[in-house]
C-alpha cells in the first residue's frame, strides 16, 4: 500500500492495551485471551493512526490518526510511555487538523508540528508544540495555520542547517520548499506565500545532512531523483529550477533514510526480483548526490519482509530498522555490514521485531531507545524497545518461524504424510507449490531453501482439500467457480512428471471458499461463499485419475449467508459449513446427502449460533467436537459433536462455550485465520490468527465438546510471518505448516508432543 492509500476509516480504541490481547469473545465459558510472548505496551490512539513524530525537547510523542472525520493528532507523554517506563501509555490530549493527516514533522527549533492533510484541502497544518506538549496541554485546542499547495502534500522531511521544509506532491507534482523561519508556530508571515518548488517530482523524501542532497522517491513511476540541497532550499534557490539526476528502482519507493556513517541511502521498495516479496535499495551518496550523479543506479538491495513502507536509521547504534506492512515486522539491518559498498551481512535471515498488525510508520526517540510503530489496523501504537534489537545487540529481537519460499500470496496449505508433500495454494499467482516435507521440515531446515515445483491452476486458488483415497487434490478458483481436480499421484515430493500439467476443473458454484473431502463416499463437498449453497462433488467419476464426471451440473445443498469454512466429521457423517454473514454453523446430514445418494440433498440442514462471521472450522474426530474460529471477535467456539451432528440435534440449540485466541476485530474483517488445524495423533488444536501473525493452540484433551472447563489457548512462541490464514499438520515428519499469505513463503514449527 502506498503512502496514498494508507488512509482507511476504523473507530478508535479507549483503552491502553498490551498488544499480545484485547477484549474476549462472548458466550459461556470464554477464556482470557492469550499472552503473546512478544508482548508490549501499546497507546490507544484515534483512527487509522499513520504518522508519528518525537519532540525530544518536550519528550512528546505525536501521532497522526488518519481515518475519515479523525483528522487528528494524539498528544502522548514519552518520558512515561516508553520500553523503561510505560506508566502513562495513554493519550493526553488531541490537536485537531485538516483531513486525512498522513506524515508528522516536528521542528525543535522553533517547536512547530508539521502534518499534511492529504484528502480535500491540499494543505499542511502549521501547530504550536509550547503549548501542546506533555507537560502543557492547554493549546492543544487551537486553529492550526495552514499553507495550501497545488498538489497533494505527501511526503515530508526538514532540513534544520537551511531552515527548509522539503514537501513532496501525492499527485506526481513538483517538491515544494517551505521557509521554517518565517512560517512557524510563532512566526507564521511566510505561511501565505506560493511555496518555491524544485525542478523534481515525488512523493516520499529524504534529506541527507551531510552531502547536501535532497532524494525523491516517485511511488507510481518507480524513480528516484536526487538534487542539490545547498543551491535549492529556502535560503538560496539558484539550483531549484536545475533537472535533477534521476534512476529507476524496480518497483515503488516508499519513504526511506539515510545512513551518513556508512554513506548510505536506504530506499524501500516492493520487490527487487520475481516472487521476492520487498526490499530495500542501497544507494552510494558518494556517488549518487546533489552534484554528482555518476553512481547513481541501483544495483545493490537488501531482502526484507513484504511491502516494506518505511525506514529509519539509528546513528547510535548504525541501525536500519525497515517497517514491513504486510509482514508486520520490523526488519533491523547492520548499517555497518549492509550498505552501498558492503552487502556481507545483509542476507536473510536478520534480526526482525513484530510489530503491530498493518503497520504504517516508525519513529525513534534515541534518549530512551524506544520505536513507536503505529498499528492501522488496531488503533494502536506499538512501543518497542530498540536497544534490545539493534545492530549491535538481538536479544530482544522476536523470535519468528523458520520459513520456506513458495510461490506469491500462499494461503491454504494441506499435508499428504503418506508421500511427504505439503501443497501450497499460490492465490496471487494461480499455482500450487509442491513442498517436500522431508526435506523442509522443523528438524530438518536445510531443504527450506529449495525452489519448489509448482501446479498451474485456476484464478485465484484459496483453498485445498485432498483424497488419499484417490490420490486427488481439490483446488478452489474463487474467480471462475470451478474446482481444478489433480492426481497426486503424478505430482508429489518425489515424483514431479505431472506438476506442469494443467489438471482439469469441474464447476461448482459462485466464489467457492473451502472444501472437504469424505474418502469414503468419495465426495467433495464445495461451500460456495456467493450462492449460499454448499456443491456436493461426486469424486468417484471426477478425480484425478478418471474425470469422466468433472463435465456434470453437482448438486447442491442450502445452507445460510457467505458459507466459507467447511469440515467433515467421519465419525458422525457430518458435515459443518460456517455461514459467515449469519454467524451460524449449518449441520448437514452426510448419510443421505453425498456423492452417490442425494435424497437428503433437498433440506434445509439444521443450524447452531456460534461467534462473530465464523470462517474457519476443524474436527478433532478423536473427540467428536467441531472447533468453529469466529473472525470478528477473536474466539473458537467448542461444539460437541455427539450431540450437534446430522441424526442427533439435540445439543445444537445450545450456546457452545467459547476460546480466546487472539486480538478481536475493529470492523475490519480480518483477525482470526480460515482454517484450523487439528493434530489428531495428539489432539492439538492450531489456529491461525492473522491480527496477530500467531498460531494460537488450544489441548484437544482438557478443551473438547462436553469438557469445556480446561479451554485456554497459549501461543506459539515463534511469530509466524504476514497473514497466516491456514495451517496443516504433518503427521509424518511432526511438522505445522502456516501459509503466510503475505509473505510469498511458509512458515514451519514443530508440533506438540504429549
Amino acid at each position: 500500500m502506498s503512502v496514498r492509500a494508507r488512509v482507511a476509516a476504523l473507530p478508535a480504541l479507549a483503552i491502553l492495551v498490551i498488544a499480545s490481547s484485547a477484549l474476549a469473545g462472548s458466550g459461556p465459558g470464554t477464556s482470557t485471551p492469550p499472552k503473546l510472548p512478544w508482548a508490549v505496551p501499546t497507546v490507544a490512539v484515534g483512527g487509522n493512526p499513520v504518522g508519528v513524530a518525537v519532540n525530544e525537547a518536550t519528550h512528546t510523542l505525536y501521532v497522526a490518526n488518519g481515518a475519515d472525520g479523525e483528522n487528528s493528532i494524539s498528544v502522548i507523554d514519552a518520558r512515561r510511555c516508553n520500553t523503561r517506563n510505560a506508566s502513562r501509555c495513554r493519550t493526553l490530549a488531541t490537536m485537531h487538523v485538516g483531513p486525512n493527516p498522513l506524515y508528522l514533522v516536528v521542528d525543535e527549533a522553533t517547536d512547530t508540528i508539521y502534518a499534511n492533510n492529504t484528502t480535500g484541502s491540499s494543505t499542511l497544518a502549521v501547530l504550536n508544540g509550547a503549548t501542546c506538549n506533555a507537560d502543557d496541554t492547554a493549546g492543544c485546542g487551537q486553529t492550526p495555520t495552514t499553507m495550501t499547495f497545488a498538489g497533494i502534500p505527501a511526503g515530508l522531511a526538514l532540513d534544520a542547517a537551511t531552515h527548509t521544509l522539503y514537501v513532496g506532491d501525492g499527485n506526481e507534482g513538483p517538491v515544494s520548499l517551505v521557509d521554517t523561519a518565517s512560517c512557524n508556530a510563532t512566526d507564521t508571515s511566510g505561511c501565505g506565500q506560493t511555496p518555491v518548488q524544485a525542478a523534481t517530482t515525488g512523493d516520499s523524501i529524504i534529506v541527507d545532512p551531510a552531502n547536501r542532497s535532497v532524494y525523491v522517491g516517485d511511488f507510481n513511476d518507480g524513480l528516484v531523483s536526487v538534487f542539490d540541497a545547498a543551491t535549492c532550499n529556502a535560503e538560496v534557490t539558484s539550483g531549484c529550477g536545475k533537472a535533477p539526476t534521476t534512476f529507476a528502482v524496480p518497483s515503488t519507493p516508499v519513504q526511506g533514510a539515510v545512513d551518513v556513517a556508512s554513506g548510505t541511502v536506504y530506499i524501500p521498495i516492493g520487490s527487487y526480483e520475481p516472487n521476492h516479496s520487498g526490499a530495500v535499495a542501497l544507494i552510494d551518496t558518494a556517488t549518487c548526490n546533489g552534484t554528482d550523479g555518476s553512481g547513481c543506479a541501483a544495483t545493490k538491495y537488501a531482502p526484507v519482509g513484504v511491502l516494506p513502507v518505511y525506514s529509519i536509521v539509528d546513528p547510535t547504534s548504525q541501525t536500519v530498522y525497515v517497517l514491513n506492512e504486510e509482514s508486520s515486522s520490523i526488519n533491523v539491518l547492520n548499517a555497518a555490514a549492509c550498505n552501498a559498498r558492503d552487502t556481507s551481512g545483509c542476507a536473510p535471515p536478520v534480526p526482525t521485531l513484530a510489530a503491530g498488525f498493518n503497520p504504517a510508520f516508525i519513529t525513534l526517540d534515541p534518549q530512551t531507545h524506544t520505536l513507536y510503530e503505529s498499528s492501522q489496523d488496531t488503533n494502536t501504537v506499538w512501543v518497542l524497545n530498540a536497544a534490545g534489537c539493534s545492530a549491535t545487540r538481538t536479544t530482544g529481537c522476536t523470535p519468528f518461524a523458520p520459513m520456506t519460499r513458495t510461490g506469491d500470496g500462499p494461503t491454504a496449505v494441506v499435508a499428504d504424510p503418506a508421500t511427504h508433500t505439503v501443497y501450497a495454494n499460490d492465490r496471487e499467482q494461480n499455482t500450487v507449490s509442491v513442498i517436500d516435507t522431508s526435506a523442509c521440515n522443523a528438524s530438518r531446515l536445510s531443504g527450506c531453501s529449495r525452489t519448489w515445483p509448482t501446479i498451474p491452476v485456476g484464478s485465484s486458488p484459496q483453498s485445498n482439500a485432498f483424497d488419499p483415497l484417490t490420490h486427488t487434490l481439490y483446488v478452489n478458483n474463487r474467480n471462475e467457480g470451478t474446482l481444478s481436480v489433480v492426481d497426486t499421484a503424478a505430482c508429489n515430493a518425489t515424483v514431479t512428471t505431472g506438476c506442469a500439467q494443467t489438471p482439469p476443473k469441474t464447476a461448482v458454484g459462485g466464489f467457492p471458499q473451502q472444501i472437504a473431502v469424505d474418502p469414503v463416499t468419495d465426495t467433495a463437498y464445495v461451500a460456495n461463499g456467493d450462492d449460499g449453497t454448499v456443491s456436493v462433488v461426486n469424486g468417484a467419476i471426477c478425480n484425478g485419475a478418471d474425470t469422466s464426471g468433472c463435465g456434470h451440473t453437482w448438486p447442491t445443498v442450502t445452507v445460510g449467508g457467505s458459507p466459507q469454512a467447511i469440515a467433515l466429521d467421519p465419525l458422525t457423517n457430518t458435515i459443518y459449513v460456517t455461514n459467515t454473514d449469519d454467524n451460524t454453523v449449518s449441520v448437514i446430514d452426510g448419510s443421505t446427502c453425498d456423492g452417490a445418494d442425494t435424497s437428503g440433498c433437498g433440506q434445509t440442514p439444521p443450524t447452531v449460533a456460534v461467534g462473530t462471521a465464523p470462517r474457519a472450522v476443524g474436527i478433532d474426530t478423536t473427540t467428536d467436537t467441531v472447533y468453529v474460529g469466529n473472525r470478528d471477535d477473536g474466539t473458537v467456539s467448542v461444539i460437541d459433536g455427539s450431540t450437534c451432528n446430522g441424526k442427533v440435534t439435540s445439543g445444537c440449540g445450545q450456546s457452545p462455550a467459547t476460546v480466546s485466541v487472539g486480538v478481536p476485530s475493529l470492523p475490519c474483517a480480518c483477525f482470526v485465520g480460515r482454517n484450523i488445524a487439528v493434530d489428531q495423533t495428539t489432539n492439538t488444536v492450531y489456529v491461525p490468527v492473522i491480527g496477530d501473525s500467531d498460531v494460537a493452540v488450544i489441548d484437544g484433551n482438557s478443551c473438547r465438546g462436553g469438557h469445556t472447563v480446561g479451554c485456554r489457548a497459549s501461543v506459539v512462541p515463534l511469530r509466524m510471518g504476514g497473514y497466516g490464514v491456514f495451517a496443516t499438520v504433518d503427521t509424518f515428519s511432526g511438522t505445522v505448516y502456516v501459509g503466510n499469505n503475505g509473505d510469498g513463503a511458509v512458515s514451519l514449527f514443530a508440533a506438540r508432543k504429549h
